[in-house]
């Protein structure tokens, strides 16, 4: 289950949220449009009702592709909080497939796969991801509970 302690630090194009789970860390980014914006407010507040409504809002209104990922990037989060994986694997691939190269939706869609089990989907996504941002810290610290996990 997700711990609700959320950890704030700004970034220079917005907020970044980064929310410590069993899985691993997920990150959400509070940037863009107003709805998209909205939504990732509800969902630092634990409004998953509210965030899923106004993120969803967010993504038909917007016509940039890089918000809608982050968009689909938040309602990934939000829908791995109400235990919907179905769901937040769908909102992550959205997010991957307008943009490749955002790691974020690779590091939250392997939170979700590890949080079903697939330890080797959840592998190839932490790795992917640290390819695109090899000095992070969270994202080697949640490849390295996978690889716990599986004894590799």
């Amino acid at each position: 289950m997700y711990n609700s302690r959320l950890t704030i630090a700004a970034l220079t194009a917005g907020l970044l949220i980064s929310a410590q789970a069993s899985a691993g860390q997920s990150t959400l980014y509070a940037a863009g449009p107003n709805m998209i914006s909205q939504g990732a407010q509800a969902l630092q507040r634990g409004d998953l009702k509210q965030a899923i409504r106004l993120t969803r809002r967010g993504i038909r209104q917007t016509v940039d592709d890089k918000y809608k990922a982050i968009g689909f990037n938040n309602l990934c989060i939000a829908y791995r909080q109400t235990n919907d994986p179905v769901r937040a694997i769908r909102a992550c691939n959205s997010a991957v497939n307008l943009q490749p190269a955002y790691w974020r939706a690779l590091n939250n869609r392997a939170n979700v796969f590890f949080q079903a089990g697939d330890y080797e989907a959840a592998k190839r996504d932490y790795r992917k991801a640290l390819e695109m941002k090899p000095g992070s810290r969270n994202l080697r610290q949640n490849l390295n509970r996978v690889n716990q996990m599986t004894g590799k």
